[in-house]
């Protein structure tokens, strides 16, 4: 088959044809596929991320807009598409420079284990044995699969939309995707997230052993040495 967009690059062509494939059931729209395929110099790999980032950034907007006003249908099929736009984007970056690309993504991760490491040493601190068992419920069993690795977070039912950018998986893998796809747009309330786990299980262990070591011993049972 010729071609239809980057003819001289198969790689190109490749991908966009992914993309087209999901005009099937309104994942793509042909007309912003071929507008944003047009703005892309073959071969290089920086435009591709900033124009597939750019349209997904555009129809986001738009379908946010349309969810203001109430048109929950037209927002949800802009939404729909703007995640296939950003996963498009994001499709040459492991091939790409490991600097740009690695280190992020590496600092991400970095960050989630922090995050996860210092949150359940502050409940395992408070609550013993169930504070661990917590902490996995919250951070693997739940926060896994809302952190938008297969399905982009703001397409999840809610409430779990909005739970899961509250957890460490959600917010470093935002952070990563804003570094290496879209410059580092929005870094503010991926990192905050991060932040306050990380600092809230640092400060509640030491009050925890603090108070623990103060506190006043219970009643001694009758006939028992004090």
């Amino acid at each position: 088959m010729r071609p239809l967009l980057f003819p001289g690059d198969e790689q190109f062509w490749y991908v966009a044809q992914l993309a087209l494939g999901h005009t099937a059931y309104g994942g793509a729209d042909i007309g912003e596929v071929a507008t944003a395929a047009a703005r892309i110099s073959v071969g290089d790999y920086c435009s591709w991320d900033e124009q597939w980032a750019a349209t997904a950034r555009r129809t986001e907007a738009e379908a946010r807009g349309q969810l203001a006003v109430g048109h929950q249908v037209s927002a949800r099929d802009g939404l729909l598409r703007a995640a296939t736009y950003f996963r498009t984007a994001e499709f040459f970056t492991r091939d790409r420079d490991p600097d740009p690309c690695g280190r992020p993504a590496a600092l991400a991760g970095l960050g989630i284990l922090v995050a996860a490491a210092a949150a359940t040493a502050g409940l395992q601190a408070v609550l013993g044995m169930p504070g661990t068992l917590l902490a996995i419920i919250a951070i693997v069993v739940f926060g896994d699969p809302t952190a938008g690795q297969s399905i982009a977070t703001a397409l999840l039912a809610s409430p779990s939309n909005v739970i899961g950018r509250c957890l460490p998986p959600s917010a470093g893998l935002t952070a990563a995707r804003s570094i290496i796809c879209l410059g580092g747009v929005n870094l503010t309330g991926p990192l905050t997230v991060l932040a306050v786990y990380a600092a809230a299980g640092t400060l509640v262990v030491p009050v925890a052993a603090a108070w623990r070591q103060h506190r006043p011993a219970g009643p001694t049972a009758a006939g028992q040495p004090t």
